[in-house]
């Protein structure tokens, strides 16, 4: 079973995405599991997952920018990520409820 690595930024354990079990889920967000869509291809996975909640786009970009290189994600751009041949891309929506996109498909 999957054992999500601590990343030290709090007390309690990081949850991380359903459909992408290595991306953490950034506190004050809300995964929305039913919007979600994963495709296995024989060039790679394409996965696109949402969540929303209270947050300012500053704030997912430094969370991010904070915990995705500790999992391996190397930066690669504005919003964007590789590692080990995927490209994970992260698209911020809204007002004072933000929606956010992860879409992670083959580089």
């Amino acid at each position: 079973m999957f054992q999500p690595p601590r990343l030290g930024l709090a007390d309690e354990p990081t949850a991380f995405l359903s459909t992408l079990e290595d991306v953490p889920l950034m506190p004050g967000l809300t995964e929305q599991r039913d919007a979600a869509v994963r495709l296995d291809t024989t060039d790679g996975r394409i996965v696109v997952a949402w969540a929303t909640g209270p947050v300012d786009e500053a704030g997912v970009s430094g969370f991010y920018a904070e915990t995705l290189p500790r999992l391996g994600w190397a930066a690669a751009g504005r919003e964007r990520y590789l590692r080990e041949g995927e490209v994970l891309k992260l698209d911020v929506f809204g007002g004072d409820v933000l929606t956010l996109r992860y879409t992670l498909s083959p580089e």
